[in-house]
């Protein structure tokens, strides 16, 4: 699945995360995920397969890949109204992923961040993801409707990631911790 969209390191996409961090980007959903980190991060960075389990992605298609970056063409929405957009994407490969999109009629700016971390001390199969978003939309029956849901709607994308790498990995991780008893 590593395959499937760009991968690589430069000093281009290291300023890429410098310039994300300094435009203010408010978490919107951070918590442990019982895979691997490699595993997440090739959920998320195989976009050609959003439109299978993304909520409300219709279509996914990557235009282009080049090293560390890449565009994609997102479809989202319900039938009979669909919108297109389209989003460019830098790889940190096994660090971030990083879209931001300019183009559509739907947003005036859409730019998301994740993130993956080393998980529980001594779980290699566990990390932590991050996520960030910042966006706006050029309607204002869309912001409305974004700011009575928006909590619910990352919760289920978050949560989209994570059934995703269950169905392709098999159940997640159990964690055992193992409580240390005192010699007496």
């Amino acid at each position: 699945m590593a395959g499937s969209i760009c991968a690589g390191r430069s000093a281009a996409a290291a300023a890429a995360l410098r310039e994300l961090l300094e435009t203010g980007l408010r978490p919107r959903g951070g918590k442990g995920a019982r895979y691997s980190i490699e595993q997440m991060y090739d959920v998320v960075a195989d976009i050609a397969s959003y439109r299978l389990f993304v909520p409300w992605c219709t279509g996914s298609h990557v235009l282009s890949c080049r090293n560390e970056f890449s565009r994609a063409e997102l479809e989202v929405g319900f039938p009979p109204l669909v919108e297109r957009y389209i989003s460019e994407i830098s790889l940190v490969p096994r660090r971030q992923i990083r879209a931001v999109s300019k183009d559509g009629r739907l947003f005036q700016h859409l730019e998301t961040l994740w993130q993956f971390g080393p998980g529980l001390a001594g779980h290699p199969d566990t990390c932590t993801l991050s996520f960030y978003v910042s966006f706006e939309f050029k309607s204002i029956l869309h912001s409305q409707l974004a700011n009575l849901f928006f909590d619910e709607v990352v919760k289920q994308m978050v949560s989209a990631f994570e059934h995703r790498a269950e169905k392709l990995y098999g159940p997640p991780a159990v964690v055992r911790r193992h409580k240390t008893v005192p010699c007496t």
